[in-house]
């Protein structure tokens, strides 16, 4: 098939790629660290540890806990869903758009809370009503090997079943220099 249809291999060395980013950054923000998993951002992070129950106030409270830590908070990062909820946020009684003056932004598809950016991930990323607020220069991604994609005709039996195996793979490395540069919220 690879032979008679030409964008086939363009196509699966592009999906592939994205498939490859997809799990990485997954395993940025969520990995373990048994290996081969890294380990992620949410696992080192500290919990939030303010008492405001509203989710914006919690963030706005969060950025604190990070500069409390002697870091500074440039990143808000939340479920797609969430980063609605607060954009769209009314009053219950009035339906008037109501957060706190100054706090909320949203301008040219770009939402900040307290003057940082938010980044919005799916809910396979980030679950709905967790957050991480973070000095992202306290972490590095290493990079070792880039992604390289291969196509083998040599795997087990795939010359007599006329097949291929296709595989990406990369090597990199997560570098936390500082996990006190995370908060997350209290029931991740």
């Amino acid at each position: 098939m690879l032979d008679d249809v030409k964008w086939l291999e363009s196509f699966l060395r592009t999906y592939m790629l994205k498939s490859l980013y997809k799990a990485e950054n997954d395993q940025i923000l969520n990995g373990t660290g048994v290996s081969p998993q890294l380990k992620g951002l949410m696992p080192q992070a500290e919990a939030y540890d303010g008492d405001y129950t509203l989710f914006v106030e919690q963030l706005v409270d969060s950025a604190a806990q990070v500069n409390d830590n002697e870091h500074d908070a440039n990143y808000i990062l939340l479920n797609n869903r969430d980063a609605v909820k607060i954009a769209l946020n009314k009053a219950s009684g009035s339906g008037e758009y109501d957060l706190p003056p100054g706090t909320v932004g949203y301008v040219n598809g770009q939402l900040t809370i307290a003057g940082l950016n938010v980044v919005t991930l799916p809910t396979s990323q980030m679950a709905r009503s967790n957050y991480l607020v973070g000095d992202f220069t306290a972490t590095q991604l290493v990079t070792r090997l880039t992604p390289e994609i291969r196509f083998f005709e040599q795997n087990k039996d795939d010359v007599e079943k006329n097949m291929i195996t296709i595989r990406i793979e990369e090597r990199i490395a997560l570098a936390t220099y500082f996990s006190d540069a995370f908060v997350k919220n209290k029931t991740v």
